[in-house]
């Protein structure tokens, strides 16, 4: 009864997680292709020049404090005033922020006349980062149907606002950002509102200086890695923006997203595991994994090139249909060249989960800036020579880089299976390659594209139909005494 349990509660997550990324990577998408009809390309480039930088700066400024307490909630170590020591630390850090900008405007006017975005958006994304401790807290409970709802909010505003003026002419880029601070805004209204009712918080908990100081050395290694993995995040973004024009950003952004939403499966799946596998390095029965891991994992790397291969297939038809032109065939090199790497982010994601649960953030921190550096000489020389492929190709060798650094400490037994990877990569890059030289039509080549890409997994042996239901099954890590062999 308890490993039904167990199960039913993992699917019940999963279910969750897939309707929060579902809804926000969808309403998000079409987001972006209702700007990129509506706005210039330079207007285009220009937002999403504004929306990297925050997102990256967005992302550090936690200092490693979202994922340590996703930790130590799953692991049932944390204390009384872990929650109210993380509010204090967003609030704090984030007003400093926006006190800084605003002084920065007051010593740069002419800089920010040009890019008036930053203080607008500054503004939205500072309430949007004010919301991450209650969120960070219901992923560290495992209650991810409630970070479910608040994790839409934003999201569903502005796609229903911005389809709504859209409709009445032609949508003007400060009305945009007006949208984005009230959608952000309303998005920490319902997090608060959702976090005080279900999890009904005690009177306040009395925090000290000292034990905030505790807290940030403790996590002064994640505090590395969420500075570096933030940058490589959207470098390649901020660089576009310096080296080339907020035109190619616009194209490069466009075709960054849609990457972005074709890693939907992984972005479920990713934010279950550091509970998870934390739960189980507690218990002591993280070992008794080994079995599954290549199971599992050749059944992703199967979904990913499954997913590098519609997006390669269905680009250029599908995009300038949708874009009339704009953003399809222009971006086809870049998209193939981001497509390379999504096999890779999925075993990049679980490893990284695996060695975040044993605690091992000092090497997590080395990896990522070793991966930072590579990111960013490759990105200062590629995108000069070879601009957006440029891009595309230095993040996707930057991300094979670490995927590698990852894969060496393990011990033999859990060494993933590269081959495996390699294996389904393959597969799928001759069903594209056929399809496409041979078939015109965009119906034609998917079909033929999916039908020789399953018969060459079911040659190799990668795609074993008797396996399915094991792999189902193996998802839901039953729970076994180490060493007993059985099912996890």
């Amino acid at each position: 009864m308890k490993d039904l349990k167990l199960r039913n509660n993992f699917f019940h997550n999963v279910r969750s997680s897939a309707v929060q990324f579902i809804v926000n990577q969808g309403s998000g998408l079409l987001l972006f292709f209702l700007l990129s009809r509506t706005l210039l390309k330079s207007e285009f480039g220009e937002l999403n020049w504004t929306l990297a930088l925050y997102l990256t700066i967005f992302s550090i400024l936690p200092f490693g404090l979202d994922q340590v307490t996703v930790q130590k909630i799953a692991s049932g170590k944390q204390g009384k005033d872990l929650p109210a020591l993380y509010l204090l630390h967003v609030a704090f850090t984030g007003i400093l922020l926006y006190g800084l900008i605003g002084l920065l405007y007051l010593q740069f006017p002419a800089f920010f006349s040009r890019h008036f975005l930053l203080l607008l958006l500054g503004g939205g994304k500072l309430l949007l980062f004010l919301s991450t401790p209650f969120k960070q807290i219901m992923a560290g409970k495992e209650r991810f149907n409630l970070l479910a709802g608040m994790s839409i909010v934003s999201n569903l505003a502005k796609i229903i606002l911005v389809g709504a003026l859209s409709l009445y002419g032609d949508l003007q880029i400060r009305q945009v950002a007006f949208i984005f601070i009230a959608s952000d805004a309303l998005e920490l209204l319902a997090s608060v509102i959702i976090y005080k009712y279900f999890i009904k918080p005690g009177s306040g908990t009395a925090v000290t200086f000292r034990a905030y100081k505790s807290l940030l050395k403790e996590c002064l290694p994640q505090a590395g890695v969420a500075v570096f993995s933030s940058a490589l995040a959207r470098l390649d973004w901020i660089l576009i923006g310096i080296f080339l024009t907020m035109s190619r950003l616009g194209e490069y952004s466009f075709a960054y997203k849609v990457f972005e939403m074709s890693t939907l499966p992984l972005l479920v799946i990713a934010p279950l595991l550091v509970p998870l596998f934390s739960r189980y390095q507690s218990q002591g029965n993280l070992p008794a994994m080994q079995a599954k891991i290549n199971l599992l994992l050749r059944s992703e790397f199967m979904i990913a090139c499954l997913t590098a291969l519609l997006l390669n297939v269905l680009w250029i038809p599908v995009i300038d249909a949708l874009t009339q032109g704009q953003y399809g065939r222009s971006n086809s090199q870049t998209v193939f060249l981001l497509s390379l790497c999504i096999p890779l982010l999925y075993l990049n994601n679980f490893l990284w989960s695996l060695h975040f649960a044993a605690g091992k953030q000092r090497m997590i921190l080395r990896i990522f800036l070793y991966t930072f550096i590579l990111n960013l000489v490759l990105d200062w020389v590629f995108i000069p020579w070879l601009q957006n492929s440029g891009a595309a190709l230095a993040f996707t060798l930057s991300i094979l880089f670490q995927t590698v650094c990852y894969s060496l400490p393990l011990k033999k037994q859990i060494l993933p299976g590269w081959y495996s990877l390699l294996l389904c990569s393959i597969s799928s890059l001759i069903a594209g390659w056929v399809a496409i030289s041979l078939f015109s039509s965009a119906w034609s080549s998917l079909l033929v594209s999916v039908s020789l890409y399953t018969l060459l997994l079911a040659g190799t042996k990668q795609l074993r139909f008797r396996e399915w239901r094991n792999t189902i099954a193996g998802l839901a890590f039953r729970k076994q005494p180490v060493g007993e062999g059985g099912r996890i």
